[in-house]
């Protein structure tokens, strides 16, 4: 692989991961505009986990950013830290 396909890939890398902080974003803000978790992101009802899509998408992306071994090596970060800086920008925005 030459340089520039590297470097194609870790484009492409990045833009996953860029995309799932969006959607993990996305999730998060609907979830505590509904009054669906708490303020620590803890569903209040667990009741209706099953069908609820936000949730889903809040756990597949967290689960992606802790276990996504591709991710780690092009993007280099820490997942718990990620995941802990996304929340308190989220709950930042919400409080506005």
């Amino acid at each position: 692989m030459d340089k520039e396909e590297l470097q194609a890939v870790r484009n492409l890398c990045c833009a996953v991961v860029e995309q799932a902080i969006i959607d993990y974003k996305q999730a998060l803000k609907f979830l505590l505009l509904e009054q669906a978790v708490d303020s620590h992101f803890q569903l209040k009802d667990t009741e209706k986990e099953q069908g609820n899509e936000h949730w889903r998408m809040k756990q597949t992306c967290e689960y992606f950013f802790r276990h996504n071994e591709l991710c780690r090596l092009v993007v280099r970060y820490n997942p718990q830290k990620v995941i802990h800086h996304i929340r308190k920008q989220v709950l930042e925005l919400c409080e506005m």
